[in-house]
């Protein structure tokens, strides 16, 4: 049976969550609850009502830094990357 996406989220060492406006963006370590509605929910927040754009990068747990974007509304992965994130 494939790994659900909640199931990799509650795994996952980190969350990360990109956010910003135009081409500028910063990460931020996620500290909420590790649910995909309460990440969906931060998401929402972090867009402001469309002017800003967010995304939400989920760490691997059997590789450090390497984080993978997560599309929570179809399920799936759709980047990855090596992030240098402070804790």
């Amino acid at each position: 049976m494939p790994t659900t996406m909640q199931t990799m989220i509650e795994r996952a060492p980190r969350i990360a969550i990109q956010s910003g406006e135009g081409e500028i963006g910063a990460y931020e370590l996620h500290t909420g609850r590790r649910t995909v509605r309460a990440i969906k929910a931060r998401l929402t927040r972090e867009r402001c009502g469309g002017d800003r754009w967010a995304h939400a990068w989920v760490e691997r747990a059997a590789q450090p830094g390497v984080f993978d974007r997560a599309d929570l509304d179809n399920d799936r992965f759709t980047d990855t990357r090596a992030l240098d994130l402070e804790d």
